[in-house]
């Protein structure tokens, strides 16, 4: 039982942690792969967004057995990773001085809040939607094994 009550933090620590992998991640891939970038970067990073949202889906799937919980621990996931990545970043730029710092640090339009907002939205979405697709498809999954 009280595992159950630090799943919602369990899921935003690893959404922050997540958020700083992939920031970590997209340099490195960045940085290896031909510009523009190659359609192996896009798959790798698509699979890197995908990889949380599913374990976290999977995991409130079983606990709650609630398809709307898993939908929004998707969400909550995207949403934190964002702002992870965005804060990561802003840390770097303060702490490492040869890190480039583009002029978006700041509040303003084209800064980290705004960043923030503006990826904030799609990964809302996104994380929506594959919580929602895991969690349907593991309920039909574990349906199919109740019933053999």
């Amino acid at each position: 039982m009280r595992s159950r009550r630090w799943r919602w933090p369990i899921y935003t620590l690893a959404g922050i942690v997540f958020g700083v992998i992939n920031y970590l991640v997209g340099g490195v891939l960045g940085g290896a792969v031909s510009r523009p970038p190659s359609l192996i970067f896009w798959i790798l990073m698509v699979i890197i967004w995908v990889a949380p949202s599913l374990v976290v889906a999977i995991a409130e799937t079983r606990v709650s057995h609630s398809t709307v919980r898993a939908t929004l621990a998707g969400a909550l996931v995207w949403l934190v990773a964002v702002v992870g990545y965005y804060m990561y970043y802003a840390l770097t730029v303060m702490f490492d001085p040869s890190v480039d710092n583009p002029g978006w640090i700041g509040i303003g339009t084209g800064g980290i809040v705004d960043n923030i907002a503006q990826w904030g939205i799609p990964a809302i979405i996104c994380g929506a939607i594959v919580g929602f697709a895991t969690a349907t498809v593991s309920r039909v999954v574990s349906r199919k094994n109740l019933s053999r």
